[in-house]
Protein backbone atom coordinates (compact mmCIF):
# COMPACT_ATOMS: atom_id res chain seq x y z
CA UNK A 1 0.00 0.00 0.00
CA UNK A 2 1.24 3.51 -0.83
CA UNK A 3 0.80 5.74 2.22
CA UNK A 4 1.49 9.44 2.74
CA UNK A 5 1.68 10.53 6.40
CA UNK A 6 1.29 14.25 7.13
CA UNK A 7 2.16 15.98 10.39
CA UNK A 8 2.72 19.47 11.82
CA UNK A 9 5.31 19.00 14.58
CA UNK A 10 5.21 21.02 17.78
CA UNK A 11 7.89 23.33 19.15
CA UNK A 12 8.10 21.18 22.27
CA UNK A 13 8.19 17.50 21.22
CA UNK A 14 5.24 15.53 22.52
CA UNK A 15 3.39 12.27 22.26
CA UNK A 16 1.85 13.06 18.88
CA UNK A 17 5.29 13.48 17.34
CA UNK A 18 6.38 10.14 18.83
CA UNK A 19 3.30 8.35 17.47
CA UNK A 20 3.74 9.87 14.01
CA UNK A 21 7.30 8.61 13.71
CA UNK A 22 6.57 5.21 15.25
CA UNK A 23 3.66 4.50 12.91
CA UNK A 24 5.67 5.49 9.85
CA UNK A 25 8.49 3.16 10.86
CA UNK A 26 6.07 0.34 11.64
CA UNK A 27 4.38 0.61 8.24
CA UNK A 28 7.73 0.64 6.41
CA UNK A 29 8.90 -2.40 8.34
CA UNK A 30 5.71 -4.18 7.27
CA UNK A 31 6.51 -3.55 3.59
CA UNK A 32 4.26 -0.59 2.85
CA UNK A 33 5.56 2.24 0.67
CA UNK A 34 5.55 5.20 3.07
CA UNK A 35 6.27 8.87 2.44
CA UNK A 36 6.03 11.64 5.00
CA UNK A 37 5.27 15.34 4.73
CA UNK A 38 6.32 17.27 7.83
CA UNK A 39 6.31 20.92 8.82
CA UNK A 40 7.57 22.24 12.15
CA UNK A 41 6.28 25.10 14.25
CA UNK A 42 9.82 26.43 14.59
CA UNK A 43 9.50 27.38 10.94
CA UNK A 44 6.42 29.60 11.35
CA UNK A 45 7.16 32.92 9.70
CA UNK A 46 6.45 36.31 11.23
CA UNK A 47 3.45 37.17 9.09
CA UNK A 48 0.65 39.38 10.30
CA UNK A 49 -1.92 37.88 12.69
CA UNK A 50 -4.52 38.11 9.93
CA UNK A 51 -2.31 36.28 7.45
CA UNK A 52 -1.42 33.59 9.96
CA UNK A 53 -5.06 33.20 10.94
CA UNK A 54 -6.20 32.79 7.34
CA UNK A 55 -3.45 30.24 6.71
CA UNK A 56 -4.50 28.25 9.77
CA UNK A 57 -8.06 28.08 8.42
CA UNK A 58 -7.24 27.40 4.75
CA UNK A 59 -3.67 27.07 3.54
CA UNK A 60 -3.91 26.89 -0.25
CA UNK A 61 -0.17 26.48 -0.74
CA UNK A 62 0.04 23.48 1.59
CA UNK A 63 -3.06 21.99 0.01
CA UNK A 64 -1.46 22.27 -3.42
CA UNK A 65 1.71 20.55 -2.25
CA UNK A 66 -0.23 17.65 -0.72
CA UNK A 67 -2.35 17.22 -3.84
CA UNK A 68 0.78 17.14 -6.00
CA UNK A 69 2.38 14.46 -3.81
CA UNK A 70 -0.76 12.32 -3.90
CA UNK A 71 -0.90 12.48 -7.70
CA UNK A 72 2.83 12.07 -8.30
CA UNK A 73 3.16 8.97 -6.11
CA UNK A 74 -0.35 7.57 -6.69
CA UNK A 75 -0.97 7.52 -2.96
CA UNK A 76 -3.64 5.11 -1.74
CA UNK A 77 -4.13 6.56 1.76
CA UNK A 78 -3.12 9.93 3.18
CA UNK A 79 -2.95 9.80 6.96
CA UNK A 80 -3.03 13.11 8.84
CA UNK A 81 -1.93 13.63 12.43
CA UNK A 82 -1.72 17.31 13.44
CA UNK A 83 -2.59 19.98 10.85
CA UNK A 84 -2.41 23.04 13.15
CA UNK A 85 -1.43 25.75 12.63
CA UNK A 86 0.55 25.65 9.38
CA UNK A 87 -1.23 23.10 7.22
CA UNK A 88 -4.94 23.65 7.92
CA UNK A 89 -7.69 21.08 7.27
CA UNK A 90 -7.65 22.20 3.63
CA UNK A 91 -4.89 19.65 3.06
CA UNK A 92 -7.36 16.87 3.88
CA UNK A 93 -9.72 18.07 1.17
CA UNK A 94 -6.82 18.38 -1.26
CA UNK A 95 -5.64 14.82 -0.69
CA UNK A 96 -9.09 13.39 -1.24
CA UNK A 97 -9.70 15.50 -4.33
CA UNK A 98 -6.38 14.24 -5.71
CA UNK A 99 -7.57 10.65 -5.40
CA UNK A 100 -6.44 9.15 -2.08
CA UNK A 101 -8.48 7.94 0.85
CA UNK A 102 -8.05 10.07 3.95
CA UNK A 103 -7.50 9.18 7.61
CA UNK A 104 -7.25 11.68 10.49
CA UNK A 105 -5.98 10.75 13.96
CA UNK A 106 -7.65 12.80 16.70
CA UNK A 107 -4.90 12.89 19.31
CA UNK A 108 -6.72 15.50 21.41
CA UNK A 109 -10.15 17.12 21.69
CA UNK A 110 -9.45 20.33 19.75
CA UNK A 111 -12.30 19.78 17.28
CA UNK A 112 -14.72 20.39 20.16
CA UNK A 113 -12.55 22.25 22.71
CA UNK A 114 -10.15 24.99 21.55
CA UNK A 115 -7.66 24.14 24.29
CA UNK A 116 -7.88 20.48 23.31
CA UNK A 117 -8.05 19.38 26.95
CA UNK A 118 -11.57 19.95 28.36
CA UNK A 119 -9.76 21.57 31.29
CA UNK A 120 -9.94 25.13 32.61
CA UNK A 121 -9.47 26.83 35.95
CA UNK A 122 -8.27 23.67 37.62
CA UNK A 123 -11.22 21.47 36.67
CA UNK A 124 -12.96 19.71 33.81
CA UNK A 125 -14.73 22.16 31.47
CA UNK A 126 -17.07 21.23 28.60
CA UNK A 127 -18.58 24.67 28.02
CA UNK A 128 -17.68 24.69 24.31
CA UNK A 129 -18.49 21.07 23.53
CA UNK A 130 -22.02 21.65 22.27
CA UNK A 131 -21.41 24.87 20.31
CA UNK A 132 -20.57 25.37 16.65
CA UNK A 133 -18.26 28.22 17.70
CA UNK A 134 -16.43 28.22 21.09
CA UNK A 135 -17.57 31.59 22.44
CA UNK A 136 -16.77 30.74 26.09
CA UNK A 137 -13.29 29.61 25.12
CA UNK A 138 -12.66 32.76 23.09
CA UNK A 139 -13.77 34.98 25.97
CA UNK A 140 -11.34 33.21 28.28
CA UNK A 141 -8.48 32.86 25.78
CA UNK A 142 -8.31 29.10 26.37
CA UNK A 143 -5.86 28.40 23.54
CA UNK A 144 -2.38 29.68 24.40
CA UNK A 145 -3.91 32.35 26.65
CA UNK A 146 -4.97 34.36 23.58
CA UNK A 147 -8.48 35.34 22.51
CA UNK A 148 -7.27 35.83 18.95
CA UNK A 149 -5.58 32.44 18.77
CA UNK A 150 -8.63 30.78 20.33
CA UNK A 151 -10.91 32.51 17.84
CA UNK A 152 -8.71 31.21 15.01
CA UNK A 153 -9.09 27.64 16.27
CA UNK A 154 -12.84 28.13 16.56
CA UNK A 155 -13.09 29.68 13.10
CA UNK A 156 -11.08 26.82 11.59
CA UNK A 157 -13.40 24.22 13.04
CA UNK A 158 -16.52 26.20 12.14
CA UNK A 159 -15.48 26.79 8.52
CA UNK A 160 -14.67 23.14 7.96
CA UNK A 161 -17.88 22.08 9.67
CA UNK A 162 -19.83 24.34 7.30
CA UNK A 163 -18.09 23.03 4.18
CA UNK A 164 -18.44 19.49 5.58
CA UNK A 165 -14.76 18.62 5.61
CA UNK A 166 -15.22 16.43 8.67
CA UNK A 167 -18.37 14.76 7.38
CA UNK A 168 -17.43 14.09 3.76
CA UNK A 169 -13.68 14.49 3.21
CA UNK A 170 -12.37 12.29 6.01
CA UNK A 171 -12.90 8.60 5.27
CA UNK A 172 -11.86 7.40 8.72
CA UNK A 173 -11.05 9.08 12.03
CA UNK A 174 -8.77 7.33 14.51
CA UNK A 175 -9.58 7.92 18.17
CA UNK A 176 -7.67 6.55 21.14
CA UNK A 177 -10.52 5.37 23.37
CA UNK A 178 -14.20 4.58 23.46
CA UNK A 179 -14.62 7.67 25.66
CA UNK A 180 -13.25 9.83 22.85
CA UNK A 181 -15.36 8.01 20.25
CA UNK A 182 -18.57 8.71 22.14
CA UNK A 183 -17.62 12.34 22.72
CA UNK A 184 -16.80 13.05 19.08
CA UNK A 185 -19.97 11.27 17.93
CA UNK A 186 -22.05 13.49 20.23
CA UNK A 187 -20.26 16.49 18.73
CA UNK A 188 -21.46 15.53 15.25
CA UNK A 189 -18.69 13.44 13.68
CA UNK A 190 -20.01 10.41 11.76
CA UNK A 191 -20.00 7.58 14.30
CA UNK A 192 -19.49 4.96 11.61
CA UNK A 193 -16.20 6.60 10.63
CA UNK A 194 -14.73 6.66 14.15
CA UNK A 195 -12.27 3.80 14.66
CA UNK A 196 -10.61 3.07 18.01
CA UNK A 197 -6.88 2.42 17.71
CA UNK A 198 -4.63 3.01 20.72
CA UNK A 199 -1.01 4.09 20.56
CA UNK A 200 1.68 1.43 20.79
CA UNK A 201 5.27 0.87 21.80
CA UNK A 202 7.87 -0.98 19.70
CA UNK A 203 9.15 -4.14 21.31
CA UNK A 204 12.79 -3.03 21.11
CA UNK A 205 11.89 -0.22 23.51
CA UNK A 206 9.89 -2.48 25.77
CA UNK A 207 12.58 -4.88 26.96
CA UNK A 208 13.30 -3.09 30.21
CA UNK A 209 14.72 -4.96 33.23
CA UNK A 210 12.44 -5.21 36.23
CA UNK A 211 14.68 -5.60 39.30
CA UNK A 212 13.32 -6.72 42.63
CA UNK A 213 13.17 -4.46 45.63
CA UNK A 214 11.59 -1.42 43.97
CA UNK A 215 10.56 1.32 46.37
CA UNK A 216 10.00 4.61 44.57
CA UNK A 217 6.95 5.49 42.50
CA UNK A 218 7.68 7.45 39.33
CA UNK A 219 5.98 10.46 37.75
CA UNK A 220 6.81 11.15 34.09
CA UNK A 221 5.47 14.24 32.41
CA UNK A 222 5.01 17.96 32.27
CA UNK A 223 4.96 19.69 35.62
CA UNK A 224 1.66 21.48 35.11
CA UNK A 225 -1.62 21.80 36.93
CA UNK A 226 -3.71 19.60 34.62
CA UNK A 227 -1.20 16.77 35.11
CA UNK A 228 -2.13 16.65 38.80
CA UNK A 229 1.24 17.72 40.19
CA UNK A 230 -0.25 19.51 43.20
CA UNK A 231 -2.49 16.67 44.44
CA UNK A 232 0.42 14.31 43.85
CA UNK A 233 2.67 16.42 46.09
CA UNK A 234 -0.12 16.62 48.66
CA UNK A 235 -0.43 12.84 48.56
CA UNK A 236 3.26 12.47 49.22
CA UNK A 237 2.82 14.35 52.50
CA UNK A 238 0.52 11.53 53.62
CA UNK A 239 2.50 8.54 52.32
CA UNK A 240 4.02 6.28 54.99
CA UNK A 241 5.69 3.71 52.75
CA UNK A 242 6.07 5.00 49.18
CA UNK A 243 8.66 7.43 47.92
CA UNK A 244 8.50 9.39 44.66
CA UNK A 245 10.83 10.26 41.79
CA UNK A 246 9.68 13.03 39.44
CA UNK A 247 10.97 13.22 35.86
CA UNK A 248 9.89 16.28 33.92
CA UNK A 249 9.83 20.05 33.78
CA UNK A 250 7.22 22.73 33.40
CA UNK A 251 5.41 25.67 34.99
CA UNK A 252 5.19 24.05 38.45
CA UNK A 253 8.89 23.19 38.60
CA UNK A 254 9.49 25.76 41.35
CA UNK A 255 6.84 24.13 43.57
CA UNK A 256 8.37 20.71 43.00
CA UNK A 257 11.84 22.05 43.78
CA UNK A 258 10.58 23.65 46.99
CA UNK A 259 8.94 20.38 48.04
CA UNK A 260 12.18 18.49 47.41
CA UNK A 261 14.10 20.93 49.62
CA UNK A 262 11.54 20.83 52.42
CA UNK A 263 11.68 17.13 53.26
CA UNK A 264 12.67 13.65 52.11
CA UNK A 265 10.73 11.05 50.21
CA UNK A 266 10.89 12.76 46.84
CA UNK A 267 13.57 13.37 44.22
CA UNK A 268 13.26 15.64 41.19
CA UNK A 269 15.22 14.40 38.19
CA UNK A 270 14.38 17.23 35.79
CA UNK A 271 13.79 16.57 32.12
CA UNK A 272 15.08 13.13 31.08
CA UNK A 273 16.01 11.70 27.69
CA UNK A 274 14.50 8.47 26.40
CA UNK A 275 17.30 6.24 27.71
CA UNK A 276 17.00 7.74 31.20
CA UNK A 277 13.21 7.29 31.13
CA UNK A 278 13.65 3.59 30.28
CA UNK A 279 16.08 3.15 33.16
CA UNK A 280 13.80 4.91 35.59
CA UNK A 281 10.83 2.78 34.55
CA UNK A 282 12.93 -0.34 35.01
CA UNK A 283 13.42 0.59 38.65
CA UNK A 284 9.97 2.02 39.41
CA UNK A 285 7.55 0.70 41.98
CA UNK A 286 4.68 2.05 39.88
CA UNK A 287 3.86 4.92 37.55
CA UNK A 288 1.85 7.76 39.08
CA UNK A 289 -0.67 9.23 36.61
CA UNK A 290 -2.64 11.85 38.58
CA UNK A 291 -4.00 13.76 35.58
CA UNK A 292 -7.02 15.95 36.30
CA UNK A 293 -8.12 16.21 32.66
CA UNK A 294 -9.35 13.73 30.07
CA UNK A 295 -6.04 12.37 28.82
CA UNK A 296 -6.09 10.77 25.37
CA UNK A 297 -3.70 7.85 25.73
CA UNK A 298 -0.47 8.94 27.44
CA UNK A 299 2.59 7.22 25.99
CA UNK A 300 3.97 7.07 29.53
CA UNK A 301 1.17 4.65 30.40
CA UNK A 302 2.01 2.39 27.46
CA UNK A 303 5.71 2.54 28.35
CA UNK A 304 4.92 1.57 31.93
CA UNK A 305 2.85 -1.45 30.92
CA UNK A 306 5.57 -2.53 28.49
CA UNK A 307 8.07 -2.46 31.36
CA UNK A 308 5.75 -4.40 33.65
CA UNK A 309 5.13 -1.33 35.80
CA UNK A 310 1.62 -0.93 37.24
CA UNK A 311 -0.13 2.44 37.11
CA UNK A 312 -1.76 4.36 39.97
CA UNK A 313 -4.07 6.93 38.42
CA UNK A 314 -6.98 9.23 39.01
CA UNK A 315 -10.19 7.72 37.66
CA UNK A 316 -11.00 9.77 34.56
CA UNK A 317 -13.02 8.46 31.62
CA UNK A 318 -10.29 7.47 29.15
CA UNK A 319 -7.81 6.21 31.76
CA UNK A 320 -10.32 3.88 33.42
CA UNK A 321 -10.73 2.08 30.08
CA UNK A 322 -7.07 1.06 30.28
CA UNK A 323 -6.15 0.91 33.95
CA UNK A 324 -8.24 -1.85 35.55
CA UNK A 325 -8.34 -1.42 39.30
CA UNK A 326 -6.65 -4.33 41.05
CA UNK A 327 -5.54 -5.92 37.77
CA UNK A 328 -2.86 -3.73 36.17
CA UNK A 329 -2.97 -0.78 38.52
CA UNK A 330 -5.09 1.09 41.05
CA UNK A 331 -7.67 3.82 40.43
CA UNK A 332 -8.39 6.70 42.79
CA UNK A 333 -11.24 9.28 42.67
CA UNK A 334 -10.08 12.31 40.73
CA UNK A 335 -8.27 14.86 42.87
CA UNK A 336 -8.29 12.66 46.00
CA UNK A 337 -4.80 13.19 47.46
CA UNK A 338 -5.49 11.00 50.51
CA UNK A 339 -6.72 8.19 48.28
CA UNK A 340 -3.66 8.54 46.09
CA UNK A 341 -1.39 8.25 49.14
CA UNK A 342 -3.30 5.15 50.30
CA UNK A 343 -2.95 3.52 46.86
CA UNK A 344 0.78 4.23 46.64
CA UNK A 345 1.35 2.82 50.11
CA UNK A 346 -0.60 -0.32 49.18
CA UNK A 347 1.65 -0.97 46.21
CA UNK A 348 4.75 -0.29 48.30
CA UNK A 349 3.78 -2.44 51.26
CA UNK A 350 1.92 -5.43 49.75
CA UNK A 351 4.26 -7.69 47.74
CA UNK A 352 1.49 -10.05 46.57
CA UNK A 353 -0.60 -7.17 45.25
CA UNK A 354 2.47 -5.63 43.61
CA UNK A 355 3.36 -8.89 41.84
CA UNK A 356 -0.19 -9.32 40.57
CA UNK A 357 -0.23 -5.78 39.22
CA UNK A 358 3.18 -6.21 37.56
CA UNK A 359 1.98 -9.32 35.74
CA UNK A 360 -1.25 -7.58 34.76
CA UNK A 361 0.60 -4.55 33.42
CA UNK A 362 2.79 -6.61 31.12
CA UNK A 363 -0.19 -8.70 30.01
CA UNK A 364 -2.03 -5.48 29.11
CA UNK A 365 0.87 -4.42 26.91
CA UNK A 366 0.93 -7.77 25.11
CA UNK A 367 -2.82 -7.73 24.55
CA UNK A 368 -3.27 -4.14 23.37
CA UNK A 369 -0.13 -2.15 22.69
CA UNK A 370 2.32 -4.25 20.65
CA UNK A 371 3.39 -3.30 17.10
CA UNK A 372 1.76 -6.46 15.76
CA UNK A 373 -1.62 -5.58 17.26
CA UNK A 374 -1.34 -1.95 16.20
CA UNK A 375 -0.34 -2.78 12.64
CA UNK A 376 -3.38 -5.03 12.27
CA UNK A 377 -5.68 -2.28 13.53
CA UNK A 378 -4.10 0.41 11.36
CA UNK A 379 -4.23 -1.71 8.19
CA UNK A 380 -7.91 -2.37 8.90
CA UNK A 381 -8.55 1.37 9.25
CA UNK A 382 -6.80 1.99 5.93
CA UNK A 383 -8.79 -0.76 4.21
CA UNK A 384 -12.06 0.69 5.53
CA UNK A 385 -11.02 4.17 4.40
CA UNK A 386 -10.26 2.88 0.90
CA UNK A 387 -13.65 1.17 0.78
CA UNK A 388 -15.40 4.39 1.79
CA UNK A 389 -13.38 6.38 -0.76
CA UNK A 390 -14.37 3.96 -3.52
CA UNK A 391 -18.03 3.96 -2.54
CA UNK A 392 -18.39 7.72 -2.11
CA UNK A 393 -15.98 9.50 -4.48
CA UNK A 394 -14.95 13.03 -3.58
CA UNK A 395 -16.31 15.93 -5.57
CA UNK A 396 -14.07 18.00 -7.76
CA UNK A 397 -14.74 21.08 -5.68
CA UNK A 398 -12.71 22.00 -2.62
Amino acid sequence: MRVLIVHNEYRQPGGEDVVFRAEARMLRDAGHEVRTFVVHNDDVDDGTPLRNGVRAIWNRQAAGRIAALVREHEVDVTHFHNTMPQLSPAVIRAARRAGSATVLTLHNYRLVCPAGTFFRGGKICVDCAGSAFPWPGVARGCYRGSRLATATVGATNLVHRLVRTWQTKVDRFIVLSNFAKQGFARAGLPAEKLAIKPNFLPRFAAEVPTPAGRRAALFLGRLSHEKGVRPMLAALEQCREAELRIAGDGPLAAEVEARVRSRGGVEWLGRCDRDRVARELGQALCLVLPSLWFEGLPMTLVEAFAAGVPVVAFDTGPISEIVVDGENGLLVPIGDAAGLAWALDRVASQPELRERLVQGARASYEARFTPERNLSLLERVYADALATRAAVPGRAAG
